[in-house]
């Protein structure tokens, strides 16, 4: 019988949860549509994702071979290294003796100087095995030689001045108002609106059961400067909750969720949430997981905007 009230009460807090999904980061040009990557965008974002894999799999060739051959690296002391070949030792320095350690790269804009140069800039975060995080902004002057962009020179200008949580979660002010999702006979109604301070968005949300009402809870959500990622927990009425972990990946959301059931059960599970059209998007759920037991996959759900 345990087994069997976690199942249901894992289910029932993911279904919930899908009334908690938010669109993409990406500045909106209207309520509900994300704006489109450019093909700059486009080019650095790959990039981007292709050195962390090369960086967290300590492999300094595929990281070297991202710099022109005159690069410039400039650290947030002044001190210049000069040339590809020095750049790769400095690069195969740092990743030795790095065991566990994790790179994750925020690119925050992109803007063409000359049809072949591009100047970026964003925020890197250095995770230690041991949970500790450095977070530095930089800029880097992308050049385009024998049809390969080349980064031309790097630049690290330390710590980033975080702005407030507002600021971050301002991206998803689309999603504040009324949503409705049906499923089955079950129907959830979701609320969502800034704190008063607006350093938070909550959303309360209430279950109905072939009309019967069933349950309910509170969700809030909030920006983690040590993360730099956006984070949310979710109280529900039986007395379960749950910690998200939200990252962007287009118009998705991939959101890491670890869930404490009544009875000390754990559940846990990968949720995926995409922007679809105004006003409507889908979340599903897989790789879940109660008390160490694998459980089905979560199909896509439809959510609207209510009328």
């Amino acid at each position: 019988m345990k087994k069997s009230h976690h199942a249901s009460a894992l289910l029932t807090a993911a279904i919930l949860t899908a009334s908690a999904a938010f669109s993409t980061i990406h500045a909106q040009t209207d309520a509900d549509k994300p704006r489109e990557l450019t093909a700059e965008q486009k080019i650095i974002a790959d990039q981007a994702n292709t050195y962390i894999a090369a960086y967290n799999k300590g492999d300094a060739k595929t990281l070297t071979a991202f710099f022109a051959e005159d690069a410039e690296w400039v650290d947030d002391e002044g001190q210049t290294t000069a040339g590809r070949a020095n750049i790769g030792k400095m690069l195969a320095a740092a990743l030795s003796g790095s065991k566990g350690r994790k790179l994750d790269i925020n690119v925050e804009s992109v803007r063409p100087v000359t049809a072949d140069v591009l100047l970026e800039k964003g925020r890197t975060i250095v995770t230690e095995a041991d949970g500790r995080n450095a977070v530095s902004s930089y800029t880097a002057v992308h050049v385009k030689k024998e049809g390969k962009w080349l980064i031309s020179q790097f630049t690290e200008t330390g710590a980033p001045f975080l702005a407030n949580a507002e600021a971050h979660l301002s991206e998803l002010e689309w999603l504040l108002g009324d949503w409705v999702d049906r499923s089955e006979g079950v129907e959830v109604k979701t609320k969502v609106s800034w704190t008063t301070n607006r350093t938070f968005l909550t959303r309360s949300f209430s279950v109905m059961r072939e009309g019967v009402a069933a349950h309910d809870g509170t969700e809030v959500l909030g920006w983690d400067p040590t993360l730099a990622k956006v984070r949310s927990w979710v109280f529900e009425a039986d007395g379960s909750f749950s910690e998200n972990v939200w990252t962007q990946d287009g118009k998705r959301w991939l959101i890491q969720s670890k869930t404490t059931l009544p009875d000390g059960g754990l559940g846990s599970a990968q949720h995926t949430l995409t922007w679809v059209a105004d006003g409507k998007f889908t979340w599903s759920s897989a790789n879940r997981q109660l008390d160490g037991e694998l459980r089905p996959d979560i199909d896509p759900i439809e959510i609207i905007r209510a009328k």
